[in-house]
C-alpha cells in the first residue's frame, strides 16, 4: 500500500464519519459513479439500499452539470436529490424527503413521459441537444448508452451521416451538408429516410418560440409496406379493368359489325314493295335497333371508363340544338299522350361553345328517360335552359312528373349497371349504363349533374355546364319596341311558353278563345289547329279571297306538329311544341325596322353589286354542292380548286369575300387567308371578309385561324337556309359599311361594324338534327343544294359512289402500313361528303377515325373504329347501288 492509497483511505473514514452525522440519507460517489460511502440513514432505509441503481440513474444529470435538482420514485415514494462537490473528483448526494416543486415536478412528468413513447424524440437549441429520448438511442447504434444531453448537434449529424454512408464518403459528406442545411434553417422541416437495417422513418419537426427544434422520428416501415401492397393491388385491378374494358370493346364491335348487317339489310326491305307494311320485319328491325342502343351504351362506356374519350368543342346555337331535340322527341311525346315543352332563357349567349355531340348524347338520355318512365294520363316533360346569376354556369333542367325515384335510391341513381328498382328493369328494360354515361360526360366537361326527385312525384335532372359565350344574349339582339306587341292564343300549352318570353321581352301575351271580329294593332293571334279551329281558318282564308278580311293575314299565325300540315292556307304556321322564338319574333318583323332593315336590300341584283364573292374548294364533291347552292340562291361567286388557283384569281379581281376549305393539300386554307391578308396589306386593299368552311371543329383549327385572320368559321356541311342567311347578313353589312364609310375612320371600327359578336350561327342545322343510325338519305342533298333534278341527283350519287369504291382501296392500304394520319385525312373528306347524302352514321365514325388517327401514338382501338368505318362505307355503297337501280328501273 502507497502513502497515496494511506491517505484516500483515511479521507474515506473521515469522509464517513462526517456523512454519519447528516440527518438525511447521502452517499458519495466518484465520477465513474461508483458509490465510495454512504451514511447510516441510507443504510438503515432498506428502500433506499435495495434501490440504489435507480438513484444512480437519476443523478446523472447532477454530476454532469446540466441539472441542479433530481427527482426518482423510490417504492411509490418520490425523492430529491442534491449534489456537492469534493476533492478528489468526488461528489456527495443527498436524498431528501422533501417535495419538489410545481415546476420541477412537472419537468421530471415531462422527461419521463417523453421517454415512454415509441417513437424516437429529439429536442435540441443553439446547437446543442438537450435531450434525447430512450427509443431515439434504440434506433440508431451510434449512440450507446451513453448521455447526448449537451452535446453538439454537429456531432450527432456527422455520427448520423456516418451510419448512412456505410463507409462511403463522398455519401457521407453529400448526407451531412443535407441535414446540416436544414438544421440550421429557420424553418420547421420533414424528410423521410431508409435506415441501413431497412426500417422507414419519417422525421417531423416544430420550432419553438426561443428557436429550439422538437423533433419526432416516426417508423412508416408498416404504412409503407401497406402502400406498396395497396399500390400492387391497385395496379392489378387497373390492369384487370382495362382488359375487360377491351375485351368489351372488342366483343362490341364483333357483334356491332354483324348487327349493323342485319339493320342494312331490314333498313332496305323496309323501302321493297313486297315487303312494305309487314309487322313481323317492323318488329324485328325494331329490336335490331334497341340491340344496336344497349350494344352502343355498353361501348360507350367502356370508352369512358378507359379514359378514352375527349372532347372537341364547336361553337354551337343552344337555342337550335334544343329545338331539334324536342322536334326529335316530339312525335313519340304526342303518341303517349305526354305534354314535352321547351324553354331557353334569353339571357344566355346565343352562340356557346360546346361539345354538340356529346351535350346533345346526355340531353337525349335525360329526355328519353323522362319520356319511358312516364305512365301518367296528364303527363309533362319540359327541357329548361337556364343561367345560374351566380356563377353564369348553364342549367339543363329536364323536369317530369313520372314515377320518381326512392329517396334511398337516389345516390346510386348514376352507378353503373344500376336502376332504382329490379322491377324497373323487368318493365322497362335498359343497361343502367345511360345514366352513368351522363356523368361521366359532365365531369369531362367540368360541370355537375345531380337529381330531385320523390317516389311518385316525378323527378327534375340538373346538369351544370361552365360553357364559354361566343356572342351576346338572345335578349340583346331583340327588337327595341317588343314591347308595344300582343300574342293572343287560344293554346294553354303554348301559352305557358309564351308567357314566359313575355316576361323577358316585354311583349303581352293573351290565353283566348276565340278570334276577335276587328283586328287590332300590333296583335297577333296563334291558334291551335287541333282545337276544331281550322273551319274558321278556312272561312277567314275564304273571306280573304273576298277582299273583305275581318283580320289580316298577318297578323294569324297557325299552331301545328307540322309546318305542311295545312299547305293549302296562306296563312303562316309554325310549330305548336316547341316555341320556336325566330318563328314568334318572324311574325313581328314586318312591324320592326331592326327586323326588316335588310330585306329592301336583298333582291339578287343589289347582292351581285355588292358582293364579289370567291370560294375555294379541292373536293370535287363539294365544289358541286356549293356551285348547286349559289345557283339555287342565283349568287354569282368565281370558284378555285386549289390555294395556288386562288391566289392568282384574288390578285386580278377585287373580292370583298373569301370562303375557303382548311385542309387542302400543299396550302392549308389557313396558311391561304395568311397569303391573302398579306396581298390586302401590301396593296392597301380595303379588308374582305374572309371564312373558313371546314369540317374540323378542334381547337388547333380554331387557334389557327384565329391568328392568320379568319373572321368566322363556318362548319361542314352547309345547309342552303345556312348560306342565304349568310350571305342575306353579308349584303346587310357590306351596304352599312358602304353607307357609312365617310363616317368610319379606324380600321378597328369598320371591323367591329362589319363582324359582330352575333355574325352568324355557324353551328350546322343538318348536325343539330341528324339520325347517326341512318345510312343513307337522300333528302339531305336536297336540304343542302335545293330543288334538283331526278338526272342531276342521278349523276351526283354515281359519282359519289364511284369516288367511294376508289377510294376505299386506298385506305386498306393504309391501314396495313399503320399510317394513321394519312387515314385521318381520309376519314376528315369523307366526313362531310358523306352528310351530304344522308350517311350520318358514316360521317360519325368517320369523325372518330379522324380524332384518333391524328393522336401520336394513336389510341389501340383505332382498328375497332376503322373497322366501324369501313363497314359503314360498303353499307352506303350498296343502299347508293341499289337507289341507283331503283332509278334506273323507273326510267
Amino acid at each position: 500500500m502507497t502513502i497515496k492509497d494511506i491517505e484516500i483511505n483515511r479521507d474515506l473514514k473521515k469522509t464517513q464519519s462526517l456523512i454519519n452525522l447528516f440527518y438525511h440519507p447521502v452517499l458519495v460517489v466518484n465520477n465513474d459513479l461508483d458509490i465510495l460511502a454512504s451514511n447510516n440513514k441510507l443504510n438503515e432505509s432498506e428502500a433506499l439500499s435495495s434501490n440504489l441503481p435507480i438513484i444512480i440513474d437519476a443523478i446523472v444529470p447532477l454530476l454532469n452539470g446540466e441539472q441542479e435538482l433530481a427527482f426518482c420514485v423510490i417504492e411509490g415514494e418520490e425523492k430529491l436529490c442534491t449534489a456537492m462537490p469534493m476533492e478528489h473528483g468526488r461528489t456527495l448526494v443527498k436524498i431528501a424527503r422533501s417535495k419538489p416543486s410545481a415546476l420541477a415536478k412537472r419537468y421530471y412528468n415531462l422527461v419521463t413521459a417523453i421517454d415512454k413513447i415509441p417513437d424516437a424524440a429529439i429536442i435540441c437549441s443553439d446547437g446543442k441537444i438537450d435531450l434525447v429520448n430512450e427509443q431515439f438511442q434504440n434506433i440508431f447504434p451510434f449512440c450507446g448508452n451513453k448521455s447526448l444531453n449537451g452535446v453538439p448537434l454537429d456531432s450527432i449529424l456527422n455520427d448520423f451521416s456516418d451510419y448512412f454512408a456505410q463507409g462511403d464518403s463522398h455519401l457521407q459528406a453529400v448526407t451531412y451538408r443535407f441535414l446540416r442545411r436544414k438544421f440550421n434553417s429557420k424553418q420547421e422541416m420533414s424528410l423521410s429516410f431508409t435506415a441501413p437495417d431497412g426500417q422507414f422513418y419519417e422525421y417531423r419537426d416544430n420550432l419553438t418560440f426561443t428557436g429550439g427544434r422538437v423533433g419526432l422520428i416516426i417508423n412508416e416501415s408498416q404504412i409503407k409496406g401497406l402502400n406498396e401492397q395497396l399500390e400492387i393491388s391497385f395496379n392489378e385491378a387497373t390492369a384487370l379493368s382495362n382488359a375487360k374494358s377491351n375485351f368489351m370493346a372488342a366483343m362490341s364491335h364483333e357483334v356491332r359489325t354483324p348487327l349493323n348487317g342485319i339493320i342494312g339489310l331490314l333498313d332496305l326491305c323496309e323501302h321493297q314493295e313486297e315487303f312494305k307494311g309487314n309487322e313481323l320485319l317492323k318488329r324485328v328491325s325494331k329490336s335490331s335497333i334497341s340491340l344496336l342502343s344497349l350494344i352502343n351504351d355498353v361501348l360507350d362506356f367502356t370508352k369512358f371508363d378507359a379514359n378514352m374519350v375527349q372532347l372537341s368543342p364547336s361553337d354551337v346555337n343552344l337555342r337550335v340544338l334544343c329545338e331539334e331535340l324536342i322536334n326529335t322527341f316530339y312525335g313519340q311525346a304526342k303518341q303517349q299522350n305526354v305534354e314535352l315543352t321547351l324553354f331557353v332563357d334569353p339571357v344566355i349567349s346565343r352562340i356557346v361553345s360546346v361539345d354538340e355531340l356529346r351535350l346533345t348524347q346526355v340531353l337525349t338520355n335525360l329526355i328519353s328517360n323522362g319520356l319511358k318512365f312516364n305512365q301518367k294520363l296528364n303527363a309533362t316533360l319540359r327541357l329548361e335552359v337556364l343561367q345560374d346569376d351566380l356563377t353564369n354556369y348553364i342549367h339543363f333542367n329536364v323536369i317530369d312528373n313520372g314515377i320518381g325515384i326512392e329517396s334511398t335510391k337516389v345516390h346510386t341513381i348514376f352507378d353503373r349497371f344500376t336502376q332504382a328498382n329490379d322491377d324497373i328493369h323487368k318493365t322497362f328494360g335498359g343497361t343502367g349504363l345511360g345514366l352513368s354515361i351522363c356523368q361521366k360526360i359532365v365531369q369531362l366537361m367540368g360541370g355537375g349533374i345531380y337529381v330531385d326527385s320523390e317516389l311518385g312525384k316525378g323527378s327534375t335532372f340538373v346538369v351544370q355546364l361552365p360553357l364559354e359565350a361566343c356572342s351576346a344574349p338572345e335578349i340583346e339582339l331583340a327588337p327595341a319596341n317588343l314591347d308595344t306587341f300582343t300574342f293572343e292564343t287560344n293554346s294553354a300549352v303554348f301559352f305557358n311558353d309564351l308567357n314566359r318570353y313575355a316576361q323577358r321581352f316585354h311583349f303581352k301575351a293573351i290565353l283566348t278563345d276565340a278570334l276577335p271580329s276587328n283586328a287590332l294593332p300590333n296583335h297577333f293571334y296563334l291558334l291551335d289547329a287541333s282545337s276544331g279551329c281550322e273551319t274558321e281558318l278556312i272561312n277567314i282564308e275564304q273571306a280573304l279571297q273576298d277582299n273583305r278580311p275581318p283580320i289580316p293575314v298577318h297578323q294569324i299565325a297557325l299552331l301545328v306538329d307540322n309546318v305542311n300540315m295545312h299547305a293549302q292556307l296562306t296563312i303562316k304556321q309554325i310549330h305548336l311544341a316547341p316555341l320556336k322564338l325566330a318563328e314568334l319574333l318572324s311574325l313581328a318583323a314586318p312591324h320592326c325596322p331592326s327586323l326588316s332593315a335588310t330585306a329592301a336590300s336583298m333582291s339578287p341584283k343589289n347582292i351581285s353589286d355588292r358582293l364579289r364573292i370567291l370560294v375555294v374548294e379541292d373536293n370535287p364533291d363539294n365544289i358541286y354542292v356549293l356551285k348547286k347552292q349559289f345557283d339555287a340562291l342565283n349568287i354569282k361567286a368565281s370558284f378555285a380548286m386549289s390555294a395556288e388557283e386562288a391566289i392568282i384569281f384574288f390578285e386580278q379581281q377585287p373580292f370583298n369575300v373569301v370562303i375557303s376549305d382548311y385542309q387542302m393539300p400543299v396550302i392549308t386554307g389557313g396558311e391561304l387567308i395568311g397569303i391573302l391578308r398579306c396581298l390586302e396589306e401590301s396593296e392597301q386593299r380595303p379588308k374582305s371578309t374572309m371564312l373558313i368552311l371546314t369540317a374540323d371543329n378542334s381547337k388547333q383549327c380554331q387557334a389557327h385561324c384565329n391568328e392568320v385572320g379568319v373572321d368566322r368559321i363556318l362548319m361542314k356541311p352547309l345547309t342552303l337556309q345556312t348560306l342565304a342567311d349568310l350571305i342575306s347578313r353579308l349584303n346587310s353589312e357590306q351596304s352599312a359599311l358602304t353607307s357609312s364609310v365617310e363616317t368610319v375612320t379606324d380600321e378597328h371600327d369598320a371591323e367591329n361594324l362589319l363582324f359582330e359578336a352575333d355574325f352568324f350561327d355557324d353551328s350546322s342545322e343538318v348536325n343539330s338534327k341528324v339520325d347517326s343510325t341512318r345510312v343513307f338519305d337522300i333528302s339531305a342533298l336536297t336540304e343542302i343544294v335545293g330543288d334538283i333534278s331526278p338526272q342531276e341527283e342521278y349523276d351526283y350519287l354515281c359519282g359519289f359512289e364511284q369516288s367511294l369504291s376508289k377510294d376505299l382501296p386506298l385506305m386498306l392500304d393504309v391501314v396495313d402500313v399503320e399510317d394513321w394520319q394519312t387515314l385521318s385525312k381520309f376519314a376528315h373528306r369523307l366526313k362531310s361528303s358523306a352528310r351530304i347524302v344522308g350517311a350520318y352514321h358514316l360521317s360519325q365514325k368517320c369523325e372518330t377515325v379522324e380524332h384518333i388517327g391524328r393522336q401520336i401514338p394513336a389510341e389501340p382501338l383505332i382498328l375497332l373504329d376503322w373497322e366501324e368505318m369501313k363497314l359503314a362505307i360498303e353499307e352506303l355503297i350498296t343502299h347508293i347501288r341499289k337507289y341507283l337501280e331503283n332509278h334506273d328501273s323507273l326510267q
